[in-house]
């Protein structure tokens, strides 16, 4: 197939190759799939932080959830809908998640929410991936 024929995107170690007639028609579905797939992985990154958080009152492991991305602050111009993963959602008093996460002079870090994310991040490239594979192979 010539070079014109194929869309080519890499981003880190993701590289995917779309037949650019296949596109249109895969078009409509992008964006509901890409919105679930970073929902779902918004979802894990909470389950993993919460498994994670040192507890103890309990507060700032409930504090831990997901809120939407700004449309204007969204992926790929505002298409997508993103999410931030975050601590005293809903929850102000649970601002010392900083202090835990980061440590502090007094106390050593007892990281949660970033190696939550650091495991999240392969998942999502290998999601991404898989996924588009699946949308152009049913066009």
């Amino acid at each position: 197939m010539a070079a014109a024929d194929k869309w080519k995107k890499i981003h880190g170690q993701v590289t995917i190759e779309l037949d650019v007639r296949k596109m249109a028609s895969v078009r409509g579905k992008v964006r509901t799939w890409a919105e679930q797939v970073m929902e779902a992985a918004a979802d894990r990154t909470v389950k993993r932080a919460k498994e994670l958080v040192p507890v103890r009152t309990g507060r700032l492991k409930r504090s831990i959830g997901k809120v939407p991305l700004a449309e204007e602050r969204g992926i790929v111009g505002g298409v997508i809908r993103g999410w931030i993963v975050t601590y005293a959602v809903g929850d102000p008093e649970a601002y010392y998640g900083l202090f835990v996460e980061l440590g502090t002079r007094h106390m050593a870090a007892q990281p949660f929410l970033m190696p939550a994310i650091e495991e999240q991040r392969a998942r999502l490239g290998k999601d991404i991936k898989t996924g588009f594979r699946v949308l152009v192979d049913k066009a």
